[in-house]
């Protein structure tokens, strides 16, 4: 994984690691990837933050993640092959709302996960593209499969925003096939 945050993000974060001794961050890495991707075990990791108003920070790190997939049959059932945003519980704990949904920040992430698949398996029903958008946010995602090689490239934004109660329902919506459609499981197939 590369990850590169910027602006205010980045100097939040580049402070918080500097505040952590290194033992400490792989633990807190490994500890967020086992969420996600299950028994994920951390090989590598690099950091390039540089203490400079407005510079980057990239965050590289190497796993294998021996769970990741499940057998069923001859098939391989994998889900969440990116970080999910998890808008619905992030934003919504309600079914409709008196007052504005308050978003705190604006929050973008492009994502771009390749995964090879075991010896004689191959991706069955890729998204060729799946886009949402609502005015405060967007996504899109495209799922590719050549070979045994799938790849997934995924982007989102939110927006800060006021989200006045009459638009919370298309918020909703949008959320919602935000979560639907990174949360899908994915389905190898052995041929």
């Amino acid at each position: 994984g590369s990850e590169t945050y910027l602006g205010f993000g980045a100097a939040q974060l580049a402070e918080a690691l500097e505040a952590v001794p290194p033992d400490q961050r792989e633990q807190a890495l490994q500890s967020a990837l086992s969420r996600y991707f299950g028994g994920a075990e951390l090989s590598n990791l690099e950091l390039d933050a540089k203490r400079e108003v407005g510079a980057n920070v990239t965050v590289r790190y190497s796993f294998t993640s021996p769970r990741f997939a499940r057998a069923e049959g001859k098939s391989l059932v994998f889900s969440q092959a990116t970080f999910p945003a998890l808008m619905g519980r992030r934003y919504l704990q309600v079914g409709a709302r008196r007052t504005p949904l308050f978003i705190d920040s604006t929050e973008e992430s492009t994502t771009v996960a390749t995964l090879t698949l075991p010896e004689g398996y191959t991706l069955s029903g890729a998204l060729p593209e799946v886009k949402s958008s609502c005015p405060y946010g967007k996504f899109e995602r495209r799922e590719k499969s050549v070979g045994r090689t799938v790849t997934i490239e995924e982007s989102y934004r939110i927006e800060m925003a006021r989200v006045p109660p009459a638009d919370y329902e298309k918020f909703g919506q949008f959320a919602g096939e935000v979560d639907l459609v990174q949360g899908r499981e994915l389905l190898a197939e052995k041929k």
